[in-house]
Order: C-alpha cells, then sequence, then structure tokens
C-alpha cells in the first residue's frame, strides 16, 4: 500500500496582513508540527509594516520551502483563501491567519 493514503499531503496557507511581528511564532508552531507531509503557503497580501522582509528573513533562518505569494494590491481574505486553495496540492487544506499558531499538546 502506497504511504500516501496513510499520510496524505497537507496543503497549509498561511495568511498575513501587516502581522509580521506574529510571523516566526506562527513559523514555528507550523515547523513543530509531527506530521510532515505538508506543503506550505504563505500569501502577504500587500502588507504595509515590513512583514515580508520578516518572512523572508525567517524562512532563510529555518531553510524553509514554500510557495510565498506577494500580492501587489490588497486582496481581502476571501480572495486569499481562495488562491490558496487553487494552489494547493494537498488532500486537505488548512488556514491559519498569521497571527495564529498550532498547539502543542
Amino acid at each position: 500500500m502506497s504511504s500516501e493514503k496513510f499520510f496524505p499531503l497537507i496543503s497549509v496557507c498561511i495568511i498575513n496582513y501587516n502581522q509580521g511581528k506574529y510571523f516566526k511564532d506562527c513559523l514555528e508552531s507550523y515547523l513543530s508540527q509531527t506530521y510532515k507531509n505538508t506543503e506550505l503557503i504563505i500569501i502577504d497580501d500587500c502588507s504595509k509594516d515590513d512583514s515580508v522582509t520578516v518572512i523572508n528573513k525567517a524562512l532563510k533562518e529555518r531553510d524553509v520551502k514554500c510557495k510565498l505569494i506577494i500580492n501587489e494590491k490588497n486582496r481581502g481574505i476571501c480572495r486569499n483563501i481562495n488562491r490558496g486553495i487553487k494552489l494547493s496540492k494537498g488532500e486537505y487544506f488548512s488556514i491559519v491567519a498569521c497571527d495564529d499558531f498550532y498547539g502543542k499538546y
């Protein structure tokens, strides 16, 4: 049997708008999960703060591979979720706001 049946790909989409100060905690919570068959999609919705710099630095420090989308104009949460879904390859899809994090149990 294929391991994909037991461990299907989960697409995780982190959506950010002016929440760069929380991104590192959000990323660390994603990376600390024990389930590893995931893909990461990050969408920055034209932030006015230093979010893009913070995101790029955190991804480089942890050598994280992901799809990083930086919107040139603000599209709103619904359009960003739909875009994340279209970009995802996983059997399951999870949305995380940049100021949220996965809990540890």
